[in-house]
């Protein structure tokens, strides 16, 4: 039987690391929704402060392994990450290997979620094959989505996603936090989890019970 969970994986933007484009969505998301975060707060400093903790360049949904042969329940290790990216030799909607993908753990924050039935999840991996068969890369222009004055005038083909647009729309189809799909950046994205699940994001680490049953499945 088919798993039922995944998670919502976030990648933490650091400075002077040469990724000059996750510092700028870093710090643009921040000025963009901190009113926002303000509003829905009441000047609640300390829900603040987590927000601004919440460094989020990117987004990546990750499916554990579900092979006819499980060594554990939910093998998260040897499982996929799916997203949209432009990163190394990367050009679009893709997915790749968990150990490919998590080379740096400590950049790495996760929500786990169970979905409400089989089918949805189903549903949602049909959508996401359907975005790497038939995406059209991710160019410079699709960073202008995270811009809302500016993402209206840019032309938007479905084909072509940005991280968190592509893992916001994996969520409404498995049904899990979002009902309905809205543009946003990862940040936001990650705040709008934190809200609805009343949970800090966790970080990604392997456990040593895992690292045991690795070596007896092996």
């Amino acid at each position: 039987m088919r798993s039922r969970n995944f998670r919502a994986v976030f990648f933490m933007a650091k400075w002077w690391d040469g990724h000059k484009i996750d510092n700028m969505i870093d710090v643009w998301t921040l000025l963009m929704n901190l009113p926002r975060v303000i509003w829905q707060t009441r000047c609640n400093f300390k829900e603040i402060k987590k927000f601004c903790k919440m460094k989020f360049a990117h987004v990546e949904i990750w499916l554990p392994y579900d092979g006819q042969y499980q060594p554990r329940q939910c093998d998260w290790m040897n499982g996929l990450m799916w997203t949209s990216t432009m990163r190394d030799d990367d050009n679009g909607t893709v997915f790749r290997k968990a150990t490919e993908v998590l080379k740096d753990r400590s950049r790495w924050m996760y929500w786990e979620f169970l979905v409400p039935a089989t089918h949805h999840l189903e549903n949602a991996r049909c959508y996401a094959m359907n975005e790497v068969l038939y995406n059209k890369g991710y160019g410079k222009r699709d960073i202008a989505k995270f811009f809302p004055g500016i993402r209206h005038i840019v032309p938007n083909d479905e084909t072509r996603n940005i991280c968190s647009e592509f893992s916001v729309w994996f969520m409404v189809i498995a049904k899990t936090i979002f009902t309905k799909f809205k543009m946003m950046s990862p940040r936001l994205m990650a705040w709008e989890i934190y809200r609805a699940t009343d949970e800090l994001p966790v970080a990604v680490q392997e456990k040593k019970h895992e690292r045991k049953d690795d070596r007896e499945a092996g």
